[in-house]
């Protein structure tokens, strides 16, 4: 969906330009943000990749994407290493993707949704 991402979580995968990115949304130079990240704690690289992963969560739950690859749905959101996407989710969320996504329901259809249809063959 045009506009779901936000600073540093485009589709083109690169580390450098997302930094840059977030960096221009925030009017900060790239040190002095890597810098706020490291007092915290934090690795810019490693909050990038956990949005990502994220976001990569929500779509395998999403009904709008059931017909969506579980590869296409980490490609959407920069992780084109289908094993290092596997592998890193499965870190996360303790489960690989494809069974997330079979044990998860989906959610309910909000307004202005559509639901997939399950076609079903009747027995007379």
């Amino acid at each position: 969906m045009a506009g779901d991402e936000g600073p540093g979580e485009g589709r083109q995968g690169d580390g450098v330009r997302e930094l840059a990115a977030l960096c221009a949304q925030h009017l900060e130079a790239t040190r002095y943000l890597c810098k706020l990240f490291k007092e915290q704690g934090l690795n810019v690289a490693d909050w990038i990749r956990r949005r990502r992963l994220e976001r990569c969560r929500r779509d395998l739950t999403d009904p709008r994407r059931c017909c969506l690859p579980v590869h296409a749905i980490a490609a959407r959101w920069g992780l084109t290493d289908s094993a290092n996407f596997s592998h890193a989710f499965r870190t996360a969320y303790g489960t690989p993707p494809g069974e997330y996504r079979a044990l998860t329901p989906t959610r309910p259809a909000v307004h202005g949704e559509t639901r997939p249809v399950r076609m079903t063959t009747r027995t007379p």
